[in-house]
């Protein structure tokens, strides 16, 4: 991952980041390794993460929705039986 409009470091940074929403534990290794050698700091490792822990939960908040309509279509079910 060469520099281009976004330094190397914080591609690094997303793909660590990415590797632990996408939970491979050979990716978060290899790009934290590559993240630190490029002088990353825990500090900005921590704020990416937490940035990526808000993102993916939108989406579990957002999917949410089927779980409750998949609960209410089986209570509905359950209720005629």
């Amino acid at each position: 991952m060469a520099d281009g409009a976004i330094d190397t470091k914080t591609k690094q940074l997303i793909a660590v980041v990415i590797a632990h929403v996408n939970g491979c534990a050979y990716s978060i290794d290899n790009h934290t390794r590559k993240f630190k050698e490029l002088g990353g700091t825990a500090e900005e490792l921590m704020e990416g993460l937490l940035v990526g822990g808000v993102a993916n939960a939108g989406y579990v908040l957002t999917h949410g929705i089927n779980a409750l309509n998949a609960f209410d279509y089986h209570s509905d079910a359950v209720a005629q039986n």
